[in-house]
């Protein structure tokens, strides 16, 4: 079941493939702790690598604020 998105305005979070709303966002550039941005970047590093015919419908730098809570409680850092 694919989502119709307007890939103008509206960009795919990497981690979880769902749209990234303006009130539920990150940058991951903007993340201080490096171990997190380690890590976050290396899933973002692999996800690259995938050979998807939408990759310009997804974000390289915002993810869910969420994702990222949920990475780091992965990671234990929270």
């Amino acid at each position: 079941m694919k989502k119709e998105i307007n890939s103008k305005t509206t960009k795919l979070c990497f981690n979880c493939h769902q749209p990234i709303t303006d009130n539920d966002r990150i940058n991951i550039n903007s993340i201080t702790h490096q171990g997190v941005k380690f890590n976050i970047k290396k899933r973002l590093e692999k996800f690259s690598l995938l050979p998807l015919a939408n990759m310009e419908d997804y974000s390289l730098n915002l993810m869910h604020l969420s994702c990222y809570e949920k990475i780091e409680k992965e990671l234990g850092k929270i």
